[in-house]
């Protein structure tokens, strides 16, 4: 029970899945109730959800993202992805761009 509550309360897993001459691939799989603290890419970023649901906020606004829902995320702005069911998802950005989280 305790280790649950230990693996609810982490950010999501970030991975590189690949890398091309001008974009690379990032894999985000998160479970219930996980955050992805605020944060922004120095590039616009694809934001697509293969698997689960979560909640995007931006701009004071609250967006529901489920499977097989896109939304382009402007760089350099700041957002944050609540996971409400394990979520496996896909961002697209630059090569070259960068995750930074809000201090």
């Amino acid at each position: 029970m305790e280790s649950k509550c230990i693996m609810e309360n982490q950010k999501p897993q970030m991975n590189t899945l690949q890398v091309g001459e001008q974009f690379k691939v990032l894999e985000v799989i998160g479970v219930p109730n996980s955050d992805m603290p605020l944060h922004y890419c120095t590039s616009e970023a694809v934001l697509i959800i293969h698997v689960g649901r979560a909640i995007l906020t931006m701009d004071n606004f609250e967006k529901e993202m489920k499977l097989g829902m896109s939304v382009i995320i402007p760089a350099k702005k700041e957002h944050s992805l609540k996971i409400i069911d394990s979520v496996k998802a896909y961002v697209v950005i630059a090569r070259d761009a960068t995750i930074e989280f809000a201090q």
